[in-house]
């Protein structure tokens, strides 16, 4: 993705709809993106959540080559579309389908070999291709925290019938590569892990953080852990440590970047 498009997506992204959990509208798509609370993504599976979430966010950058292979004409869609036509990933795509049907609920969602289709009777058809994934991805990635969790080593498979794709997909089954786009075992632990983090550390109730969404969730420990750090830097002075540095900001604007 070139670097022009991050910062159109960055600037298009409305910060406070992240923070308060209201719909997203992704202008190159014409979709509405809708962010599930941590009781919908419970009612769905945190394991089939995070599996289709990994799975739309696949990349070229996320695959790990033992030798060189040339990706350089392969898109990020045609990537995703090789994982979803492949009878052996039948989990990734049932995974996918649904985590589209939970964060697009106002649309009837389909598949074609060439796009994703998006139906609401009040507007039509909308075609999500190689002309705007890109866009999804990146409200995806950042509405979602898809810098947590782990890797899943997994064996990856693509289309026999495609000489090009069957290429790929030799270089990516030999040695097992690790593919972070498609991972699912663990990848959701972080949710617990922070749900009691903030119910211990701000004394939430737990039946509170469930209507959270994942953007505040992790905002909501991050900002914990700055303070946390601030706190600790603070006492140890007044105890009289010495310390060559400044203490942190806790205060510090943490998404300047979207």
């Amino acid at each position: 993705m070139s670097r022009s498009l991050i910062n159109s997506i960055m600037s298009m992204i409305n910060t406070t709809a992240l923070a308060t959990g209201i719909d997203i509208v992704i202008p190159e798509c014409q979709l509405i993106l809708h962010q599930p609370t941590l009781l919908e993504i419970s009612y769905l599976g945190r394991d089939k959540f995070m599996s289709g979430i990994y799975a739309l966010n696949i990349s070229k950058e996320s695959i790990k080559f033992e030798d060189e292979i040339d990706l350089s004409e392969v898109s990020n869609f045609q990537l995703f579309m090789m994982v979803m036509e492949d009878e052996r990933t039948l989990d990734k795509k049932q995974a996918v389908q649904e985590v589209l049907s939970l964060i697009f609920p106002k649309y009837k969602i389909s598949f074609t070999p060439r796009s994703l289709m998006f139906y609401q009777q009040e507007i039509g058809m909308i075609t999500v291709d190689d002309s705007n994934f890109d866009a999804l991805q990146e409200i995806i990635q950042i509405a979602f925290c898809l810098n947590h969790g782990k890797d899943e080593e997994i064996q990856y498979n693509v289309n026999e019938n495609d000489t090009r794709a069957k290429e790929i997909r030799d270089k990516i089954m030999r040695g097992r590569e690790k593919v972070a786009a498609i991972k699912s075992r663990d990848a959701g632990d972080f949710i617990l892990n922070y749900i009691s983090i903030l119910s211990v550390g701000l004394g939430i109730p737990m039946p509170q953080l469930k209507e959270y969404t994942l953007f505040m969730l992790c905002d909501q420990v991050e900002r914990f852990g700055m303070y946390k750090s601030w706190d600790i830097d603070i006492k140890s002075r007044l105890a009289g440590a010495k310390i060559d540095h400044e203490p942190p900001d806790w205060m510090a604007n943490i998404h300047k970047n979207i």
